[in-house]
This record gives structure tokens, C-alpha cells and sequence, in this order.
């Protein structure tokens, strides 16, 4: 304000040329203090402290090395927390579909941290990415158990480590996934207790009670009623196995859709229901919601 009224007091009595050189010199420097204060924000937001007009989510790919040796690739979303903060957020490690780590997923991982998670997705495929059907078919059928187990543990190890600081709840981390990864979402809570709680997205299910009773939490599995590939018998046979296991189980079943019916990437396949895709995303959050707290 006051530099405002200094330069109103100098031009008084200028010419009009005087006048615009003057302005000309302190639009540069008004500029010039502008460019300093973003820059001033930038190194704040990246040293981890709020600047003012930061972004209020922190995203970003990072690299973990698995247990195997392997560099898997990571794509981390949070909501925004000052060093030294501990709120104790619950946190979901995501599993792409046979297509890859895509755009879709990654929307998918910055809206759960505008959800207030501390979300994870595993790349499976080391950075590939396609939307070829026989292509997605190679890369699915090159990802074994094991090296597919090693990777997902290895976005669980983020979060268990953030765990330890009071960043993230220990108590409220699940397993998210699609498809593909609907089905590594069941295997990595059935292959590490850190999970305790398991959202499977029309994955191919694991039926048998025997193995389903190592999961350490409930079970929240979507599937479409037209699906070709995973039938109303077997997703019937997968909710009767849970309960065989005594594992708490919610398995919604919808009308009308089929297959990938919730996830954007598939829409130019023709098999993306909005409506649907809405309501099952809507249960989702309901449902992770009522994860309790740790005490």
C-alpha cells in the first residue's frame, strides 16, 4: 500500500513519456518481488512446510527396492502435513488393472488422498503401459506370484515405516484394486498381516475357505452380474468360501454391467457405467470409512 502511494506522489507534475518509463520500472521490480515470493513458496512446499497458497495434497512418483532386489516404481498421494505432523491416517495400497500403471489409476490415487489417505499404487509392470488388450494380455502373463507379491510388499514397507512416525494408522491399511489387481488385492492380504482390510474390484477370487482364512480383516468385493469372465456362480462360491473362513464379508453383485463396469480406463471399450461405477465407488468409501481406529 505504501509503495502505492509513494509512486502516486512522484508522478505528480511528471510528463506523460516520465510517467510510463516509471510504471515500466515498477511493473519489472513488482514482477521481479513476485517471481521471489513464488520461488520463496516452492522451496517451503518441497522442504515439506505449508507455504501460503500451497497445494493442500502432496503426490509424486518415488522408487522403493523390493525385497527381491527389484526397483518398483511407486506413485504416492497424501493430504498435506507439516514435518513433525502424526495424524495417524488410514492408508490403502492400490493395484492397477492389466493395462498398466495409468492416468486412470493415478486420478484414482490423488482422490484418495482428497479423501484424507495416504495412498500407494504399485506399478507391476516397471513403467509399461498400454491400452492394447493383447498387449496388456503379455504383461499380465510375464508377472509371476512372487515378483508381483515383492512389489505390492514394497509399497506396504512405505506405509508401515510411516506407521512407525504416527503418520499412518497400522491398524487402517487395506488393499485396493481392479481387475488384475483386484485379484493381487485379495493375494497381497492373503500374503502379508499388515493388511486388514481388502477392496476387490471384479478380480478373480480365491474360493477355498482353507486359504481365505489367512486374512486379517474384511472383505468388500464388487463385480458386475454380466461379467463373462468372472460368473455370478463363482462370485457366489468366493462369498460362501469368506464365510466358511469366518471372515467378515460385504460382496455387492450389480445389475446390467459387466466387467471393468467402475473403471474409467475401460470406456473406450464401451464396458464404463457412470452410473454404476458411482454407486460401487460410493459403497467403497462407505465401507473404508467404518475402518476402526487403531486405539
Amino acid at each position: 500500500m505504501w509503495r502505492a502511494m509513494l509512486m502516486a506522489v512522484v508522478m505528480v507534475g511528471m510528463s506523460a513519456a516520465a510517467q510510463a518509463q516509471l510504471t515500466g520500472i515498477r511493473d519489472k521490480i513488482q514482477n521481479r518481488l513476485d517471481q521471489a515470493q513464488q520461488e520463496r513458496d516452492q522451496a517451503a512446499q518441497n522442504a515439506g512446510v505449508e507455504a501460503p497458497g500451497a497445494v493442500k495434497d502432496a503426490v509424486g512418483w518415488v522408487t522403493r527396492i523390493a525385497a527381491d532386489g527389484t526397483k518398483v516404481r511407486l506413485y504416492v498421494a497424501h493430504p498435506f502435513m507439516k514435518p513433525g505432523d502424526t495424524p495417524k491416517l488410514p492408508a490403502v495400497v492400490l493395484l492397477h488393472e492389466w493395462w498398466g500403471l495409468n492416468d486412470d489409476i493415478v486420478q484414482r490415487t490423488e482422490e484418495f488422498a482428497g479423501k484424507g489417505y495416504y495412498a500407494v499404487a504399485v506399478d507391476l509392470y516397471d513403467g509399461k503401459v498400454t491400452k492394447d488388450p493383447a498387449e496388456a494380455a503379455k504383461y499380465k502373463d510375464a508377472l509371476t506370484d512372487a515378483g508381483a507379491l515383492a512389489r505390492m510388499k514394497a509399497g506396504l514397507d512405505v506405509l508401515t515405516a510411516l506407521a512407525g512416525k504416527g503418520v499412518v494408522d497400522a491398524g487402517r491399511i487395506a488393499a485396493a484394486g481392479w481387475c488384475m489387481g483386484g485379484n493381487q488385492s485379495l493375494k497381497l492380504a492373503l500374503g502379508d498381516a499388515r493388511v486388514k482390510a481388502c477392496v476387490v474390484f471384479y478380480g478373480t477370487p480365491i474360493t477355498e475357505a482353507a486359504k481365505l482364512k489367512a486374512l486379517q480383516g474384511p472383505v468388500l468385493g464388487i463385480f458386475g452380474k454380466e461379467d463373462k469372465g468372472i460368473p455370478v456362480a463363482q462370485v457366489d462360491a468366493f462369498e460362501k468360501g469368506l464365510k466358511e473362513a469366518g471372515i467378515k464379508a460385504e460382496i455387492l453383485q450389480y445389475d446390467g454391467v459387466g466387467h471393468a463396469f467402475a473403471s474409467k480406463a475401460a470406456a473406450a471399450m464401451g464396458m464404463y457405467n457412470e452410473a454404476k461405477a458411482k454407486e460401487a465407488w460410493g459403497k467403497m468409501w462407505e465401507w473404508l470409512g467404518k475402518m476402526p481406529a487403531s486405539k
